[in-house]
């Protein structure tokens, strides 16, 4: 949030007083999946009041080749209702950022691919000064106008996972040689965000040309969320998984409670996947599947209480056959 909070605070002000900022810089986002990266870009583009464009390089294709081009999201914004002058100042998150190259082709040697090379250019022209992205109507469109939008007052915002790219850095600092394989420097390399030391070879050893690394000037490196945080999101979030749960069984005139100690195995076992909030809902999935499957009936005037306890979700989550139970009780 710190280092995030400079590049839109420049950003907003350059809005709020109509004048270009030269001295913003496009920011890089990495982090485990699950960890709120999108949440946190959507909070901050609200704060700034601009529109969030959020492009998904998965789903696009350079301009030239067949299929959804960045202009394309930009024109989908405008039927949306955003108009030229509020999507001069938007935030643009090119999401997935870290699979717009095929870094298979770079390990054996192929040197990338040629949409990888392609999309990165286009990418690129979003940088450069006194220009305008020329905006088409897409095919669901046909016909409508067109337009052409100043892109000096865009903020380029890009996230990702990145996973493997700790390796590369630790290959950058000789970490194993360095540190040695005893057990202890091992727990002492495991405690490292490894993605807070990315350089800019790191960046380019990834894949990335040299020419688009050198117009990314802030690399943010976030943390995966602690079990104590997990948990506070399934127990305090207006959408939460828990929340959804007890409001669908109470359509059903039935009383749904979760233990704390229950709540807390499923936040630990979220921190242990290493998918953070994002795993919480699959793990409710797999806790409660028998819980519905003999679902209580109740009836319409009178209610049914149920209260879902730690040994419960384990013996489910863990998929313990009921031999192993009876051996265990």
């Amino acid at each position: 949030i710190e280092q995030l909070a400079v590049p839109f605070y420049q950003h907003l002000d350059s809005k709020r007083n109509e004048y270009t900022s030269l001295i913003k810089s496009a920011s890089v986002v990495m982090g485990p999946t699950g960890i709120g990266k999108s949440e946190m870009l959507r909070v901050f583009g609200e704060a700034c009041g601009c529109p969030l464009i959020r492009i998904n390089t998965a789903d696009v294709v350079p301009a030239s080749w067949k299929g959804t081009h960045i202009s394309d999201v930009f024109y989908e914004a405008i039927s949306d209702g955003s108009t030229i002058e509020e999507l001069e100042y938007a935030v643009v998150v090119f999401h997935e950022f870290d699979k717009i190259v095929h870094r298979n082709q770079l390990l054996l040697g192929n040197g990338g691919v040629d949409i990888d090379v392609d999309m990165m250019r286009d990418i690129m022209r979003l940088f450069e000064t006194n220009h305008s992205l020329h905006i088409e109507p897409t095919i669901a469109h046909f016909g409508s106008e067109s337009y052409d939008l100043p892109i000096d007052n865009l903020l380029i915002v890009f996230d990702g996972a990145f996973y493997g790219m700790d390796k590369i850095v630790k290959k950058r600092l000789s970490v194993d040689t360095h540190l040695g394989n005893s057990s202890a420097m091992k727990k002492c390399a495991d405690k490292i965000n490894w993605m807070s030391l990315v350089a800019n070879e790191d960046l380019i050893a990834w894949g990335y040309s040299p020419e688009l690394v050198g117009r990314i000037g802030n690399v943010v490196a976030m943390n995966p969320l602690s079990v104590d945080v997990i948990y506070e999101i399934i127990t305090t979030a207006e959408n939460s998984v828990v929340k959804m749960h007890v409001d669908y069984c109470a359509q059903k005139n039935v009383e749904l409670h979760f233990e704390d100690e229950a709540l807390h195995y499923i936040a630990e076992e979220a921190f242990k996947s290493e998918l953070g909030v994002r795993n919480v809902k699959t793990l409710m999935a797999k806790g409660l599947k028998n819980f519905y499957y003999d679902f209580p009936q109740a009836t319409s005037s009178e209610k049914v209480a149920m209260t879902v306890t730690k040994d419960y979700l384990m013996r489910n989550i863990k998929g313990q056959s009921a031999l192993a139970m009876f051996f265990q009780e």
